[in-house]
C-alpha cells in the first residue's frame, strides 16, 4: 500500500514536468542561437554590444517570477519525496530485520521445547526399560528360590509349610 502511494506521488510529481509553451525570455535566448548576426563579425563593437540589466528584466517579467516560483516548489517537493522515500526504506529495512529476528527466536524456541520434549521422551523410556528388567530379575530369583507363580504365589515346602514372598 505503501509503494502505492509513493509511485502514485511519483507519477503526479513527473506529469507536472512534462512539456510545458517557453516563455518570452526562454524562446529569444532561443531565437539568438540562429540569428545570422552572431556569425558575422562586425568591426564597430558598440553597434554590436547591449547592455541591460538581466535582473532587472527578470524582474518585469511577472511570468519569470512565477516560473522560478514553480520550480523552487517542485524541487523541494521532489526533495520532500525524496526524503519520504528514505525514511519509508529505512523503516521497511528495520522492520524486516525486526521480524527475522523474531523469526529466528521463534525457531530457537521451538527447537528449545522439541529438544526438552525428547529428552522427556527418552528418560520415560529408560525408565520404562530398568522397570522391565527389575521385573525380570525379580522374576528370575523368585523362580531360582521355588516360588512358582512369581510373587503372588506361596512356595510349598515339606510338612504343609508355606512362604510367601515379600512384595
Amino acid at each position: 500500500q505503501a509503494f502505492a502511494q509513493t509511485s502514485a506521488l511519483v507519477v503526479a510529481f513527473l506529469s507536472r514536468l512534462a512539456f510545458r509553451p517557453m516563455s518570452l525570455f526562454a524562446a529569444s535566448r532561443l531565437a539568438s542561437l540562429f540569428d545570422c548576426r552572431s556569425v558575422l563579425v562586425s568591426l564597430d563593437q558598440s553597434k554590436d554590444t547591449v547592455r541591460f540589466d538581466a535582473a532587472a528584466r527578470v524582474s518585469d517579467h511577472p511570468a519569470s517570477t512565477v516560473a522560478i516560483a514553480e520550480e523552487t516548489r517542485m524541487r523541494d517537493e521532489l526533495a520532500e519525496l525524496q526524503a519520504r522515500l528514505r525514511a519509508e526504506a529505512v523503516l521497511a529495512k528495520a522492520r524486516r530485520h525486526q521480524e527475522a529476528r523474531a523469526r529466528e527466536e521463534r525457531d530457537g524456541e521451538e527447537r528449545a521445547r522439541l529438544e526438552a520434549q525428547r529428552g522427556r521422551e527418552e528418560a520415560a523410556e529408560r525408565a520404562a526399560a530398568e522397570a522391565r528388567q527389575r521385573e525380570v530379575q525379580v522374576a528370575a530369583f523368585l523362580q531360582e528360590n521355588g516360588f512358582a507363580k512369581g510373587a503372588a504365589g506361596p512356595k510349598h515346602q515339606l510338612f504343609f509349610k508355606t512362604t510367601y514372598p515379600l512384595h
